[in-house]
């Protein structure tokens, strides 16, 4: 996925602009290091990493139908763009860079939803767009019938 990012960037005229990090230890103080958080990822079903930004008071660009994203930042705290429009990722962006109490306020908005969520109510969440009950159900009763066959 890193190589798509680099190349998006190339194409865009941007590579001494935008700097992608490949996985990095500590990476908090990134986050506070930041002004907004850019979900690139255009398909992540569990984006653990906005929760992040957002308990971080960044608000949240992402593409809309990313994954669970987009659910989490409907609610407040940051920017949907149509899926794959990078223009208007940019413009969020510059929204962002020239409205500061925008940038404040969505954070705060998003900082107010993430400590609302603890890891295992995010997990339900995420679970709840994802998960069909039936395949749950199915699965539950061919493990009861399994244990019921080998006597566990």
């Amino acid at each position: 996925m890193h190589e798509y990012s680099l190349w998006d960037i190339q194409q865009a005229g941007l590579e001494n602009r935008v700097h992608v990090l490949q996985n990095v230890a500590n990476h908090e103080k990134y986050m506070v290091g930041a002004d907004v958080f850019l979900m690139s990822s255009r398909q992540d079903p569990y984006p653990c990493v906005v929760q992040e930004a957002m308990a971080s008071a960044l608000p949240v660009i992402t593409f809309a139908g990313s994954g669970g994203t987009t659910e989490m930042v409907a609610g407040g705290g940051g920017v949907v763009c149509p899926y794959g429009d990078i223009e208007a990722v940019a413009k969020a962006i510059f929204v962002y860079s020239k409205n500061s109490e925008k940038c404040l306020t969505d954070g705060q908005a998003g900082q107010a939803i993430a400590s609302q969520m603890s890891f295992a109510e995010y997990y339900q969440f995420i679970r709840q767009l994802f998960v069909r009950p039936s395949a749950c159900l199915n699965v539950t009763v061919a493990a009861t019938e399994l244990a019921k066959k080998l006597n566990i």
